[in-house]
């Protein structure tokens, strides 16, 4: 099972999803999550001064990284996307919203990882296409390895580009 996220947080959400990773048979779970959730969370920039001492916020920062802390001891490999400098810190995101499953299935769409998100108009789509899951698979390790890939995969009548983001598909 291979996650990537723009948004991972410790709340009912979040932790329904961990609770289905933990449980699963898969041998190998990753998730990728855009570095946002460091910074970000319920939508609230975490260092600004009237979030400093919201307790409330406080503790689903604290939620969140008890739950990554547990899933890694679950042997579910988490990986933050590490932007580069100061600007790409709060500029450049990886807003990739897609899950992998056995190599063969692949969902993909706008959907997030945090209750808050669920009150948005999203949708996502369920693609049982070994060739689209594999091409999403090369794309997912390549992000691992902290390479902005771009590439795109044509898979009987579905064509998919995934966007590095320093650039359009032209």
């Amino acid at each position: 099972v291979f996650i990537i996220t723009f948004s991972f947080e410790g709340d009912k959400t979040g932790k329904m999803l961990a609770e289905a990773l933990i449980s699963s048979t898969a041998v190998d779970k990753r998730i990728i999550v855009d570095d946002f959730t460091k910074w970000m969370v319920s939508d609230k920039f975490l260092y600004s001064p009237r979030n400093l001492f919201n307790t409330q916020l406080r503790q689903e920062v604290h939620e969140t990284y008890r739950m990554i802390d547990e899933l890694e001891g679950e042997d579910v490999k988490i990986q933050f996307t590490k932007p580069v400098g100061l600007f790409e810190k709060f500029a450049v995101h990886n807003h990739k919203k897609v899950v992998i499953i056995d190599g063969r299935i692949a969902y993909i769409g706008g959907v997030s990882f945090s209750e808050h998100n669920f009150a948005w108009h999203d949708a996502m789509l369920r693609i049982d296409n070994v060739g689209i899951a594999q091409a999403l698979y090369v794309d997912f390790l390549a992000t691992w390895r902290g390479e902005k890939p771009e590439a795109t995969h044509t898979s009987c009548e579905i064509e998919l580009y995934c966007i590095s983001g320093t650039s359009n598909h032209k």
